[in-house]
């Protein structure tokens, strides 16, 4: 994934958020923030959209994470399929050596490697493809 589309998520999200109606403050609330703070900064690109936030936000708003991640609207992936690539990294992560960590941009990364491999195979690919992904990364 280029580093120009990693610096457009806050841009997609947004036009996410548009399309559903929902403000900065509401979408905050409905992931669970403390505050509306994080949710502006992201939305405005001082701060970049963590894959927590992004799986808090798919959940509690029903937004297209595809489309946030990779800039295509669902084509055959379901919601369900993007949590499923976000709890494949999460759990792949969580095997990882002691110490070693992914950066969130490296999390949406893998996030978006996942979901590209399901368009072109039509479904979610195993555990396995997602740790070779977090792999090959490192």
């Amino acid at each position: 994934m280029s580093t120009h589309s990693v610096d457009d998520l806050h841009i997609r999200l947004r036009e996410e958020l548009e399309r559903f109606n929902i403000s900065a403050a509401e979408a905050s609330r409905m992931a669970g923030e403390k505050s509306g703070n994080r949710m502006r900064e992201v939305l405005t690109g001082r701060q970049r959209l963590s894959a927590e936030l992004l799986a808090r936000l798919v959940v509690g708003c029903n937004i297209d994470a595809n489309y946030v991640l990779t800039g295509q609207r669902e084509t055959g992936l379901s919601v369900d399929s993007v949590k499923s690539a976000l709890q494949m990294v999460a759990d792949a992560e969580a095997g990882l050596p002691d110490g070693n960590f992914l950066l969130d941009s490296e999390r949406i990364d893998a996030i978006c490697a996942i979901l590209k491999t399901a368009q072109s195979l039509g479904h979610i690919p195993d555990k396995s493809a997602a740790i070779a992904v977090l792999m090959s990364m490192r």
